[in-house]
């Protein structure tokens, strides 16, 4: 018997350590592979359609066909919006080139700057020249951390796509091997992969109203500032909302510093302050809403969880935040039974 339970807790010890050696493995590529795993989950039932519809034995032809539309779905709205603000900072450099970079204008400008800085006793030409070289530098440092995280994203979205695919293929055996080694029963473990089923497309379902709300906000404050293409602007914001990071920001900021540098000030400010104080908060406000809302989790749940999820775990906390919460409260909800019916056989017995 002695010899039995120290076999047990070898075993254990053993497990444990290969268990955290394989994580320190898959560390740098978690991110990936969580990625990998939303975008699998959301669009497991179309994948499913199309096996079917296909009617091969085969998994591979149906997995590659699904990698592929994803990929395109993900790339072509990617080069659209990246179009776009190419062509919207293209514009406004133009706008800049010609509104203030012009000696006469420059220096017309910074004579009005500097004199209202020396109502407050701010040397403006002082404070240029003393902080310029400190500028240049973390200029010149962020521009490098941007292009390191540019080339870091691109290997990101490759290893997400090459785990992707490898979900569709493998992804139900993966299940139920999942489902195998979770000492549950059958019911409780339906119980929590249907949990997580329903709170990633709460989420999804929470993403994509907030991006259409902020959309219309958008779309509403370039027509009160009566700009051309508001409706246009609007639809890109929607899009820009989708994106992991930048956000719609990305595009009512340069409008408004178009407007500005173009003598456009009043408009200029009342973009840049529609743009923080609706659309911008919006995606603080309604996306818990939509989310608890669908999910059926409490509001103040979703809402930490969210903000909570993108401090530990970066742009993939705003599924993972909400997603430890349900699960969470699946796994008390099952403990909770447990204990009631042990106290029921207790009584009865």
């Amino acid at each position: 018997m002695q010899k039995k339970s120290y076999a047990t807790l070898f075993f254990c010890f053993i497990f444990g350590l290969f268990c955290i050696l394989l994580f320190c493995l898959f560390r740098p590529f978690l991110s990936a592979i969580a990625w990998a795993t939303i975008l699998a989950t959301l669009s497991y039932p179309l994948y499913l359609k199309l096996r079917k519809r296909l009617n091969t034995k085969s998994d591979m032809l149906p997995a590659i066909l699904m990698t592929f539309l994803i990929l395109i779905l993900l790339i072509l709205p990617a080069t659209f919006i990246a179009g776009t603000l190419a062509s919207e900072v293209l514009t406004a450099y133009r706008y800049i080139d010609q509104n203030l970079l012009e000696a006469g204008r420059t220096k017309e400008w910074f004579d009005q700057a500097s004199a209202f800085a020396a109502k407050y006793n701010v040397d403006l030409k002082s404070a240029i020249a003393n902080n310029f070289k400190a500028i240049s530098t973390s200029v010149a440092t962020q521009t490098g951390d941007i292009l390191k995280s540019f080339a870091k994203n691109i290997i990101k979205f490759i290893l997400t796509i090459f785990t992707l695919f490898f979900l569709f293929k493998n992804g139900e055996s993966m299940i139920q091997e999942l489902k195998w080694i979770i000492p549950l029963s059958d019911k409780q473990k339906e119980t929590i992969f249907k949990r997580f089923q329903e709170v990633l497309y709460a989420i999804m379902y929470g993403i994509l109203l907030t991006a259409i709300v902020q959309g219309t906000l958008g779309g509403i404050g370039y027509y009160l500032a009566d700009i051309p293409s508001a409706v246009l602007f609007g639809a890109l914001m929607m899009l820009c909302a989708l994106l992991p990071a930048g956000g719609t920001s990305l595009i009512w900021i340069p409008t408004s510093i178009i407007l500005i540098t173009q003598g456009d000030v009043g408009k200029g400010i009342f973009i840049l302050a529609w743009g923080a104080l609706f659309v911008g908060l919006v995606d603080n406000i309604m996306k818990p809403i939509f989310i608890s809302e669908r999910s059926k989790l409490s509001f103040i749940l979703v809402f930490f969880g969210i903000l909570g999820g993108i401090n530990l775990f970066g742009l993939v906390g705003i599924f993972a935040g909400p997603l430890i919460i349900a699960i969470f409260l699946a796994l008390l909800e099952i403990f909770k039974l447990e204990r009631k019916t042990k106290k029921t056989v207790k009584r009865s017995a």
